[in-house]
């Protein structure tokens, strides 16, 4: 029988089998991920852990609200697909609504978002050609796990302001999730170097047959002689190298879209579980803290 399981009761060696048993699952739900980046979190499941949903949630006031934390682009359900609409029921009826991201095949709305995928042969751009051809003479190696940091303040000086989601307090969180998954030896790095000092790097994750892209960043300088393309285009050649789905990760941003379309991504759907049955009042105080956020 499907049911409510809070973090502290969760058999963590039985849930991470669990996402880890069908390829090309994604480690959004892995524990350790969502230990680093979410508030709370519990898992809708049954006893032998056979099928299941992670769910990220926030408590105010006494309301608990599900949710999708920052660097998770969605939740998946795992287990046999018909049992999704008991689990559906059992969230709806244990919190006062939420928003969660989740794959497409769970939805019948037309309520969708996209990211990007390289499964087979792709096709570059005239852009990313051009890019890549000005990036001939950087020189792309594999960052050692000391060095995950210095690529983090790369992402923390260049990022932020250009990115509306990355704060303080998620730059934070950033660096807290891949000290996490370092730990679990799934993260890669790659980086150009100026002498000894690194000018550009991004963040892999490698789990289950995918290679994701976290987060990543250059200097300014660099970033207009293709050091970016020059990273992830090494990256997709790695995943294909060693017969991995390349995963960007995913963006609403219609740029970030651009750029991976132009290394030869195409687009995968993926959609919002909405629920509203909070107390208006509940509902009154979101919407004067809104308003007050803009001022």
């Amino acid at each position: 029988m499907l049911q409510i399981i809070e973090r502290e009761h969760i058999d963590l060696d039985k849930w991470n089998a669990l996402v880890s048993s069908t390829a090309r699952n994604s480690c959004f739900s892995l524990s350790v991920y969502l230990d680093a980046v979410a508030e709370n979190w519990c898992i809708v499941s049954n006893d032998n852990y056979s099928c299941g949903i992670a769910v990220p949630y926030s408590k105010r006031l006494g309301i608990k609200c599900f949710t999708t934390p920052i660097f998770v682009r969605y939740l998946e359900w795992f287990g046999h697909q018909d049992n999704w609409v008991t689990a559906k029921e059992i969230i709806e009826q244990h919190f006062s609504g939420g928003s969660m991201q989740v794959p497409k095949i769970l939805l019948n709305d037309t309520n969708l978002r996209y990211f990007q995928t390289i499964e087979v042969e792709r096709k570059l751009s005239t852009q990313a050609k051009r890019m890549l051809s000005k990036s001939k003479h950087l020189t792309i190696e594999e960052a050692h796990n000391s060095e995950y940091n210095a690529v983090l303040d790369i992402i923390s000086s260049e990022l932020p302001g250009k990115i509306s989601t990355l704060n303080k307090n998620n730059i934070a969180v950033l660096k807290n999730l891949v000290k996490c998954l370092s730990n679990q030896n799934i993260v890669k790095s790659l980086v150009i170097r100026n002498g000894n000092e690194l000018v550009a790097g991004i963040i892999l994750i490698e789990f289950n047959g995918v290679l994701l892209y976290l987060k990543g960043a250059s200097f300014e300088e660099y970033k207009k002689l293709g050091a970016m393309y020059a990273l992830m285009n090494r990256a997709i050649e790695y995943a294909q190298e060693n017969k991995l789905v390349f995963d960007f990760g995913g963006s609403s941003a219609e740029g970030v879209r651009r750029f991976n379309l132009n290394l030869g991504g195409t687009d995968n759907e993926y959609g919002i579980f909405l629920s509203d049955t909070a107390p208006i009042w509940f509902k009154e105080l979101k919407r004067i803290k809104k308003l007050w956020i803009k001022k």
